[in-house]
């Protein structure tokens, strides 16, 4: 029974890749790549969009049909960290664990490897966060903050520090800068945000325990900031 059991579920794989194969014309790839793990999430009006290790899964809000996206389908690269997506340019920022950058949209996938390339940065050029203010997306990196006109599609200001950046939200006009040194803020209008001189360090004063360090996750719920300090909130 075993033997008759495992030669019938043999069988009807193959009956399932052959019929997946009619598919395809001579010349054409596709994909099969776990997405069950998914890294990350975001939404547009239409679909919800899941980043994987190894591509996107697009659900369709309606009849909930899931589309995958892999390099076969554009992307430029492997290993998703962050997607965000803009409304007012109705685009999805996909960034990579090596700093790669991809802007996808309905006329497709444009690739910008500044980050990836950038002599500058030394060791790793992860983007841990992604927020937009505005037209403007801004990234915290395994290096310090990067700023990305979503309109214009060009790199504004780069703030570099000697530690990671975990996350940013905008707050009652501050940015706030989680980093594994603690978290920073600097207004949102009036200063050279490139200068981290600008940048203040918070402590006691702003009602944070002294003698603390990682600050690896920020949140605004409710007119309230919100931060993972360590192993607290």
């Amino acid at each position: 029974m075993k033997i008759a059991y495992l030669y019938l579920t043999l069988l009807f794989c193959v009956h399932l890749t052959a019929q997946s194969a009619y598919d395809l014309r001579i010349g054409q790839w596709k994909a099969h790549l776990p997405f069950k793990r998914s890294s990350y999430v975001t939404a547009s009006p239409n679909k919800i969009y899941f980043a994987t290790e190894f591509g996107l899964l697009a659900l369709d809000r309606e009849d909930q049909q899931p589309t995958f996206i892999t390099r076969v389908e554009g992307l430029s690269d492997a290993g998703l960290q962050r997607v965000k997506y803009h409304v007012g340019t109705e685009t999805l920022l996909i960034a990579y664990s090596d700093g790669n950058l991809d802007l996808y949209t309905n006329d497709g996938i444009v690739d910008y490897i500044n980050i990836k390339e950038n002599d500058r940065i030394l060791g790793r050029k992860s983007i841990n966060d992604i927020i937009y203010y505005g037209d403007k997306a801004y990234l915290a990196c395994s290096f310090g903050l990067v700023e990305f006109d979503m309109v214009r599609r060009e790199f504004g200001f780069t703030t570099f520090i000697d530690f990671e950046a975990f996350s940013l939200r905008v707050f009652d006009g501050y940015f706030y800068l989680g980093t594994e040194n603690g978290i920073y803020r600097a207004p949102v209008n009036g200063v050279n945000l490139a200068d981290f001189q600008e940048w203040q360090l918070l402590g006691p004063g702003e009602g944070i325990p002294a003698g603390y360090f990682y600050a690896n996750q920020l949140a605004v719920m409710d007119d309230r900031l919100y931060a993972v300090i360590e192993d607290r909130i």
